[in-house]
């Protein structure tokens, strides 16, 4: 329906599938520019987790990539103004997350990832009438922008803006961090423009316009809750991620060398005296271990956007970094007397006193 304002959805521009490369995806979104570009099908998307998410970043600025002609000459930059929609069945972090890298912040805060899970069933009368777009579309853009006109906004568009900055301060009253301010104000123009259409007589005056992108935007905040903070998504996934490798790559520090043919991201053992560690575990609880994190690895075990460093000085925040000293966070000797940087973390970090059946470790 919102590609369908301004022409045919199903034989413009505007709808199309996502089985198309990054730089497709440029042309689509500028032949939409000031439409909406209605992408279906995500999940048919040749793109990696990374690719996914440049592009997103790419669509939102509004700008294409540069390049140079074979004369080494710039091409033409593509440009556009518009929004986005996406439909598939796995959300954006989770897709993203799929690779094995976090989800930048800024990506995050830049889509609203609405759930369809406890939509109503639609009876067949709904659906005809949904169908009724292929033979009646076209004409609800030419009726807003002539709303628009009529009201004076484009002679005095600091008026029109200065109603969606303070539709901006009502909705994001309760919210500081900057990224939550940023899917404020996106759900701000949603808001007035569907606003506008109610004045226009586009959308019915007893439609809750307002009720409904609350809805959406606190259930937006739910989701990305974990995401939308680098630090604490890095760690997150950090936690995920050597759990999941315990046994494989996350070693006890006396593993047989001999018989291990996979690099080793990690040890992890129990304090055994000054200095002193050892892998027996009788009688010990699981919690009680300490885990040999390289500094190499810690950043990319986080999902690579946050420094090691910067992950580093939040688990001695939070009680979990056994640091050297008061002054360096990192050690420089592995139990067993390897030279590598590394980070000690407790594992209480880790596990949170679940047992050690619980985890499906290898032995």
């Amino acid at each position: 329906m919102g590609a369908s304002i301004w022409g045919n959805p199903y034989k413009g521009a505007a709808l199309v599938k996502f089985n198309v490369t990054p730089g497709a995806i440029e042309a689509i979104a500028a032949k939409a520019n000031g439409n909406l570009p209605a992408i279906d099908e995500g999940g048919q998307s040749s793109m990696t987790g990374p690719q996914y998410q440049t592009a997103v970043f790419n669509l939102a600025e509004g700008t294409g990539k540069r390049r140079l002609t074979p004369s080494a000459e710039e091409k033409k930059v593509r440009q556009w103004s518009t929004g986005l929609s996406i439909s598939e069945e796995v959300g954006f972090a989770d897709k993203v997350k799929r690779d094995g890298r976090n989800p930048a912040a800024g990506a995050v805060a830049r889509i609203w990832e609405v759930s369809v899970d406890d939509a109503e069933e639609l009876d067949d009368d709904t659906i005809a009438e949904i169908e009724a777009i292929r033979c009646n579309y076209g004409w609800a853009a030419p009726v807003f922008i002539q709303h628009l006109i009529d009201q004076g906004y484009p002679a005095d568009v600091e008026r029109l803006r200065e109603r969606v900055n303070q539709a901006e301060l009502k909705l994001s009253a309760n919210h500081k961090a900057p990224q939550q301010r940023r899917v404020a104000a996106a759900a701000a123009m949603l808001l007035v423009a569907g606003e506008l259409a109610q004045e226009a007589g586009l959308i019915d005056q007893a439609y809750p316009v307002k009720d409904v992108v609350l809805r959406v935007l606190e259930r937006s905040y739910k989701r990305m809750a974990r995401d939308i903070d680098p630090v604490e998504s890095s760690l997150a996934n950090l936690r995920e991620v050597v759990l999941r490798r315990i046994g494989l790559d996350v070693r006890k520090i006396n593993y047989d060398r001999e018989n291990v043919h996979r690099e080793v991201i990690g040890l992890f053992g129990y304090p055994d005296g000054p200095g002193e560690f050892t892998s027996i575990d009788k009688d010990r609880e699981i919690v009680e271990r300490f885990y040999f994190l390289p500094a190499e690895q810690i950043m990319a075990l986080g999902g690579g956007n946050v420094s090691a460093k910067t992950m580093a000085r939040a688990l001695k925040k939070q009680g979990y970094l056994i640091p050297q000293s008061d002054n360096n966070s990192a050690w420089p000797t592995m139990p067993g007397g390897d030279k590598i940087s590394h980070y000690r973390v407790s594992g209480s970090f880790f596990h949170d006193g679940a047992q050690e059946s619980e985890l499906g470790e290898a032995a």
